[in-house]
């Protein structure tokens, strides 16, 4: 039940912010649009690998090999990371490319482009919790994410995001565009992704001491 009370909290803070960015008109819904396409598109890479991942790490757990689940994860929590890098440098150096490639308006590009800066920094993070959150799950830690997710990804990205757009003192403050609901899931994505590498680690190091002994 947590762990699926949190991916519905995970998808609600992505799928909201099309609601609340409909009000700003079409130029900033259609640029919002391209932005958590891409989002979305890069995200099929980190959750493929946290899948298969967490596949493998409950197999070895239910071997009772803890050192050989440890280790797997160990690479596939780098494997994520550089992945993560990797797909954000490419949406920072082609993020006009890509935008001119699903539009032919010239306002909407402009802004899709610049909101590309924001979701790559949203990216990186997301590669790394995405992992840390399937094999915390391995270890039958739920309740922990889902308290995370519901603080952080609601309260700081969400409603942070609307706050800044539509109240805030903030640049973009009164402006018709999604940056701010980017910006500030970025940062919510990024003490996340903290936080969860953080818990993953003392798992890993519990389980460790517990396997030697």
């Amino acid at each position: 039940l947590p762990a699926g009370m949190a991916i519905l909290v995970e998808i609600t803070s992505c799928t909201l912010v099309a609601l609340f960015v409909a009000r700003q008109g079409n130029l900033a819904a259609a640029s919002h649009q391209i932005a958590a396409n891409l989002a979305a598109v890069c995200y099929m890479v980190p959750l493929s690998l946290a899948i298969a991942t967490s596949a493998r790490v409950s197999w070895w757990r239910g071997a009772g090999d803890e050192l050989r689940a440890r280790e797997l994860v160990v690479l596939g929590l780098r494997l994520a990371a550089v992945m993560g890098l990797v797909l954000s440098g490419l949406l920072l150096a082609g993020r006009h490319l890509l935008a001119s490639v699903y539009t032919s308006d010239a306002q909407v590009a402009a802004l899709a482009a610049s909101l590309l800066l924001w979701v790559a920094a949203y990216h990186a993070a997301d590669a790394v919790q995405t992992f840390c959150i399937f094999v915390l799950r391995c270890y039958r830690i739920t309740v922990a994410p889902l308290l995370t997710y519901c603080v952080l990804l609601w309260g700081g990205g969400l409603a942070g995001g609307y706050w800044l757009a539509y109240g805030g003192a903030g640049p973009w403050s009164g402006a018709p565009t999604p940056a701010p609901f980017w910006a500030m899931s970025a940062l919510a994505l990024g003490v996340t992704a903290l936080a969860f590498s953080a818990l993953l680690w003392r798992t890993l190091r519990r389980y460790k001491v517990a396997a030697a002994s």
